[in-house]
């Protein structure tokens, strides 16, 4: 059975669209850049009529009229992706990577399931309706083009929309990316308890349905234990200033989102001294320190996730609410005081991260035993909200036995 995934009203989508789009000179930034996705498809419940209309408009504009049927709607699911990877950039804020040159197309390249000539007629037909912003990339020899694009009257309504409906499944469950040496013992077993639990969640998660369905996979950065958390569509859908997200569902259910509080300075804090971090750390911060906490939480951000000192204060004085100098000088004098040994500028983030990839991921595990739905959120997990008791309870257990400390505490 197919539930609806969305409970907010029109007003929500229309705040999205009018804040959607990005300068140019973000285009590189990992935060507000995703690549393009072969596997994009519209979930079969969905409501497709504003985007087969769209795909009609770009056939008919496009000039491409094939003797067989066969070609033509196989021109149409290349646009029905693109359309539905420009409904991402509208959702999620960011530019898609697109690749311009064919040989990242065919049989064993990056996109298998997608034909050079009908991805780049639809790419210049968008643009030459002024559908699209597209900026393309430099010309290597042996690398396809990473132009990038963004829409710039396409989505509205339902089109947009469309993409909370889509379903993106990607089979890769557990990866390593710019994986640069050689997998010990320990890494391949690791990989493949990986695989095979990743394997039992997303074959549970096929038959539910929640707003931008994905796989959900684990991915690790440069070797095994670095990086390590679960990722989602669902959680790069916007909650801080639009709440998309809270108005999501999971199989006609509302949503309550259970995290982690102080994540990483708690996770710290339980391994260097083993003691349980307060509640109230970032208000502490503050009254000492006169920095509003909004700032106490970037500083610890860049403390622990930048290799140095001056890559942190580089960084914090870019983090909205913008801080200065003086403000840093008086977290870290604050933060040191408290815990000298805590491991600053030294990029430990990475490995925070794989911690909160382990834990969400036994949460999840209990989940599919209990037949409990749930969605990974960084350092936080999504239930039904009649499943929140459970999820805080398995949340803080699988915490306390992993970091091996009674520390947890919950937002």
């Amino acid at each position: 059975m197919q539930h609806q995934v969305f409970s907010g009203d029109g007003k929500l989508l229309e705040e999205v669209q009018k804040t959607s789009t990005r300068h140019p000179n973000q285009k590189d930034d990992k935060d507000h850049r995703f690549f393009f996705s072969q596997n994009l498809k519209l979930d079969i419940y969905a409501d497709s009529n504003a985007v087969n209309l769209m795909a009609d408009y770009v056939i008919e504009e496009s000039g491409y009229n094939p003797k067989q049927e066969l070609h033509r709607q196989e021109f149409r699911r290349h646009i029905i992706i693109i359309i539905l990877n420009l409904s991402k950039c509208v959702m999620n804020r960011q530019w898609c990577k697109i690749p311009l040159r064919n040989n990242a197309f065919g049989t064993g390249k990056t996109y298998n399931n997608l034909s050079y000539k009908h991805f780049k007629r639809a790419i210049e037909t968008l643009e030459r309706l002024e559908f699209i912003e597209i900026i393309k990339g430099a010309n290597f020899s042996k690398q396809a083009v990473r132009s990038v694009i963004q829409p710039k009257s396409v989505m509205h309504g339902r089109a947009m929309y469309a993409y909370l409906e889509s379903i993106d499944i990607n089979e890769d469950y557990v990866s390593i990316t710019k994986q640069a040496y050689e997998l010990s013992e320990s890494d391949i077993a690791q990989l493949e308890q990986d695989r095979r639990d990743m394997q039992l969640i997303n074959e549970f998660l096929s038959t539910h349905s929640w707003a931008a369905k994905s796989s959900i996979n684990r991915i690790y950065s440069k070797e095994v234990g670095r990086a390590g958390r679960l990722y989602c569509n669902y959680q790069r859908l916007p909650q801080r200033k639009i709440k998309i997200r809270e108005n999501c569902l999971i199989d006609g259910e509302a949503i309550v989102e259970v995290d982690i509080k102080s994540s990483h300075p708690r996770l710290a804090v339980a391994q260097v001294y083993g003691k349980k971090l307060p509640r109230s750390f970032y208000h502490d911060i503050y009254i000492q320190t006169g920095v509003y906490e909004g700032k106490v939480k970037h500083y610890c951000q860049n403390a622990f996730s930048c290799s140095s000192r001056e890559e942190a204060l580089s960084s914090f004085k870019k983090n909205h609410p913008n801080g200065d100098e003086l403000d840093f000088n008086a977290v870290e004098e604050c933060m040191h005081g408290l815990y000298p040994d805590l491991p600053y500028y030294e990029g430990w983030s990475v490995w925070a991260m794989n911690v909160e990839g382990e834990i969400l991921k036994q949460v999840m595990l209990d989940g599919v035993k209990d037949g409990i739905v749930t969605l990974p959120v960084h350092d936080a997990i999504a239930v039904q909200e009649r499943h929140e008791a459970w999820a805080r309870e398995r949340l803080t257990h699988h915490w306390n036995s992993i970091v091996g400390v009674e520390a947890c505490e919950l937002g």
